[in-house]
């Protein structure tokens, strides 16, 4: 298990031309998986052995030497969920009031618009038109910047060359969807 799974991280390593940043955490996560695979395989092995020995069935975990490995990776494994859960619990904690704070006036907000939209049509139509307008130019004219940087953090996470033409596709679709209305 272990010698299967460090190999094949191996060959990922190999065939991106080393270590990279990406295949790094993929070897030592197969590394991870193999020892663990490992131990399992040697405790289902002294099991079997016993119960061919003997012929009660013994319980391994009940021994410390055993149980507390196993504990710790499980604590282990564990971990990334630990974490995971107490910035959600944190973080609904803090943003709960912010929301709370912004949600109330920007909903009295789009209620005077709809009023005033039922209210004054000939002077509410024109606007929202000129709105739209606005913001189909600010989309078009951002969308350089917003390619451009995008590009560049693809780069970084070494995933431009999959995905850098899937940008540029939709940046020309965005171009010839919007010109139609500057």
């Amino acid at each position: 298990g272990f010698a299967a799974s460090s190999a094949a991280g191996l060959h990922v390593a190999q065939a991106t031309g080393g270590l990279s940043a990406l295949a790094a955490p993929l070897c030592l996560g197969q590394a991870f998986c193999g020892l663990t695979a490992s131990l399992s395989a040697a405790i289902l092995a002294a099991h079997a052995a016993r119960r061919l020995t003997h012929s009660q069935s013994p319980d391994l975990l009940a021994r410390r030497r055993l149980s507390a490995p196993i504990a710790i990776v499980a604590r282990a494994i564990a971990l990334p969920w630990r974490y995971a859960s107490l910035l959600l619990r944190v973080s609904r904690l803090i943003l709960t009031p912010i929301v709370r704070a912004v949600t109330i006036p920007l909903l009295r907000l789009c209620g005077h618009c709809f009023s005033f939209a039922v209210s004054a049509p000939l002077v509410s139509i024109p606007t929202i038109i000129f709105a739209q307008w606005r913001l189909l130019r600010l989309v078009a004219d951002s969308s350089d910047l917003v390619a451009a940087a995008s590009a560049r953090l693809l780069s970084l996470l070494g995933a431009a060359d999959c995905i850098l033409p899937f940008v540029e596709s939709l940046q020309r679709v965005s171009f010839t969807s919007a010109s139609w209305i500057l």
